[in-house]
């Protein structure tokens, strides 16, 4: 099976706070507090899920937004 490539719309702020009740701000703030890039995309996915109760679909957006934002991401 071949998996198309399809752009997705950036995360807004919006449309972040519409689902998940708080801001890419907010949610940066609290990655930062849990330990920041040096903890790496999956314990920071794991974070957003055991403290925060997102599942992987609405956390990992959120993680690789902030990898970008961060610049640990190219």
């Amino acid at each position: 099976m071949k998996i198309a490539n399809v752009d997705t719309p950036d995360l807004t702020d919006s449309v972040l706070k519409e689902r998940t009740g708080k801001s890419l701000k907010v949610w940066f703030t609290l990655l930062d507090t849990a330990g920041g890039i040096e903890k790496g995309r999956r314990e920071l996915i794991d974070h957003l899920w055991s403290e925060h109760q997102l599942d992987e679909w609405r956390a990992t957006p959120i993680v690789v937004e902030y990898e970008r934002e961060r610049g640990s991401l190219d």
